[in-house]
């Protein structure tokens, strides 16, 4: 398995898909905090109102609050927790191996190793990398962010940030494995890409939700997407307990399906 992590690792680093992917998650917190800038200091606002932006007192009254909130809460609130990075690493990830099997790749491989399930760590580990280091990029980021225009966050402990990579890595294996549960079914790039979209990026949750609640009960909390929405700050052990639990839970049933399927089904 090393050996095949070690080779995808190769593959991904070779590849553009990662770098396009972080470079809009990056211009998508940029653009954000430009809007939090325009909205928090009056001469920008002003201006913006001249140019016909709408901006409320209520828009006024968000921004100001956020900009006085911990660094790493202000990425939950931008860009984090709203599923956007776990879009684009399940994309990521869709791709990559989609391509295997569409290429052969993954018939080359399975017909040296017959513990296929090895494909499936390896590229789950992959996906776990990519996560950690756009999470350090995006933190670095809103440090540079702050140094160009001089808007400073409230400070966050280094416990924090690490916190929050586990809570992230959890969610991360959680819908990676998703993914790769469609795959293994479809091999279908176009239902692996609409899984990626509508299960992190919250779609699918809230109407199941909603659903449940004319019954009167409720599977939020209990989802990925909920767990990322209640993640409450200052982050202590036991705020994010409950969330790397239900990271953890789907991602060992996802991947026990996973493994099953690969096994059964055969590679064209």
């Amino acid at each position: 398995m090393v050996a095949m992590f070690r080779m995808d690792l190769e593959r991904m680093w070779k590849s553009k898909s990662p770098y396009i992917c972080l470079a809009f998650l990056i211009l998508f917190f940029y653009f954000a905090g430009i809007m939090l800038l325009v909205a928090i200091r009056p001469e920008l606002r002003q201006a913006a109102l001249d140019m016909g932006m709408e901006i409320t007192k209520s828009d006024e009254l968000d921004f100001s609050f956020l900009a006085e909130q911990p660094r790493i809460e202000v990425l939950h609130s931008m860009i984090l927790g709203g599923g956007g990075m776990y879009i684009f690493l399940c994309g990521i990830m869709v791709l990559f191996v989609c391509s295997d099997f569409e290429s052969g790749f993954a018939k080359n491989i399975f017909s040296l190793e017959s513990k296929r399930w090895k494909y499936i760590f390896s590229k789950m580990a992959l996906m776990q990398i990519i996560g950690i280091v756009y999470f350090i990029v995006l933190v670095f980021s809103s440090f540079l962010f702050s140094k160009m225009t001089g808007m400073e966050f409230a400070s966050s402990s280094w416990m924090d940030y690490l916190r929050y990579m586990i809570v992230l890595c959890a969610m991360n294996g959680g819908f990676c494995a998703q993914s790769m549960v469609v795959l293994m079914i479809t091999r279908s790039k176009a239902a692996g890409i609409a899984v990626a979209i509508l299960l992190p990026g919250g779609i699918v949750a809230p109407i199941v939700e909603a659903i449940c609640n004319l019954f009167d009960f409720s599977i939020l909390k209990w989802t990925l997407y909920g767990s990322i929405k209640n993640i409450t700050f200052p982050l202590t052990l036991s705020q994010i307990a409950f969330p790397i639990a239900v990271g953890i839970g789907w991602t060992i049933l996802w991947l026990a399906i996973s493994i099953v399927l690969i096994q059964k089904k055969d590679v064209a």
